[in-house]
């Protein structure tokens, strides 16, 4: 009899020294892996699993103990992970990595992303991607002139049509990228995966404005032109309806747009000055040689703009000139145009 209370002890000793020295590796295993700062992105993906984040915080050497995490797990109710890509660090122990996962801490979300402004032209874009990816500005701008991934594009997406395989565009994308702030946590980084967050923006906003644009009587392509000369010769918001009406003033009696944003677009230019032979370049952008739109769209627009080519002001102004501070001057004449360039020219 006491040989068994002898073994019965010892059994209890050696659970209660087992149990004890479980629970201690288990508050060991949930502590952070180091206790110097050193940063690791972490990315939590749609459909992933608590296992699956489990495995990748191991594979991050974010946790001492995949088995103690998952134990973790158990003893404690995170039932929500939330998508993201967050800044952790190897000093943070299993509660703080959870806590933050599982509320989706803004403090440590990683802020990844570009943004494209209105006005912004297809080599300016092609610039910010590059430097985004690590790649070459020749680079991207050869991957949106391919013309099988053109036509990739055109099947994927109602508001691109054959209009962008146009040989005499100078870039096909011209005007379908949408300016906006984009986030690419979570977004594989290559070309074609930026460009189509942009392009299910622009497929997102276009959208919204599908059955106006067809009442103008233009094409999509057709109506992102005439926007996009709107947007480039604009410096106010307020003045985009009026600009606008010129515009149309000028397509409704045939007259030449005479955009010299079009012409400089036509040499790849910026800036404002231009001259009497850059007015004589042959190209289908020059809207003093050529009648109607031009080829294409010359830069990105924003919604405002497409709104204010909607909804053109009612006038019967021709002409209009731009002053230093920004304010223009209409004029309905073209002597009353020329009158107020030469009293007010400034470059």
């Amino acid at each position: 009899m006491k040989r068994i209370h002898k073994i019965i002890i010892a059994v209890v000793v050696v659970i209660v020294i087992a149990g004890a020295g479980f629970f201690l590796t288990y508050q060991q295993s949930i502590k952070a892996v180091s206790n110097k700062d050193e940063k690791i992105q972490f990315t939590v993906v749609e459909g992933m699993s608590h296992g699956d984040v489990v495995n990748e915080l191991e594979a991050s050497g974010l946790i001492k103990s995949k088995f103690f995490t998952q134990l973790f797990l158990k003893f404690n109710s995170y039932p929500i992970i939330q998508v993201n890509t967050y800044q952790l660090n190897k000093n943070m122990d299993l509660k703080t990595i959870f806590n933050i996962l599982s509320t989706g801490s803004y403090e440590n979300l990683v802020q990844a992303g570009f943004t494209v402004n209105e006005g912004l032209t297809i080599p300016e874009i092609a610039e910010i991607m590059a430097k985004e990816l690590h790649v070459s500005k020749e680079e991207v701008l050869n991957k949106w002139k391919d013309q099988a991934y053109l036509q990739g594009l055109i099947n994927q997406y109602d508001f691109l049509t054959t209009d962008i395989l146009n040989d005499q565009l100078l870039y096909p994308l011209e005007g379908y990228l949408y300016p906006e702030t984009y986030s690419t946590v979570g977004v594989e980084a290559t070309i074609e995966d930026y460009t189509k967050l942009m392009l299910d923006m622009s497929e997102t906003v276009f959208g919204t404005y599908l059955d106006q644009i067809k009442a103008t009587g233009m094409s999509v392509h057709e109506f992102l032109t005439f926007t996009s000369v709107v947007e480039r010769e604009s410096l106010y918001e307020q003045d985009k309806p009026m600009i606008a009406g010129v515009f149309k003033n000028r397509l409704n009696i045939d007259m030449n747009l005479q955009s010299d944003i079009t012409v400089l677009y036509a040499l790849q230019r910026t800036g404002l000055d231009i001259s009497y032979a850059d007015l004589e370049v042959d190209s289908p952008y020059n809207t003093y040689m050529y009648k109607g739109l031009p080829v294409g769209p010359i830069s990105s627009v924003y919604k405002t703009t497409i709104e204010a080519c909607l909804n053109p002001s009612q006038h019967d102004y021709l002409f209009f000139f731009a002053l230093k501070d920004g304010n223009v001057i209409y004029s309905k004449t073209l002597e009353e145009h020329d009158k107020a360039v030469e009293e007010n020219m400034w470059y």
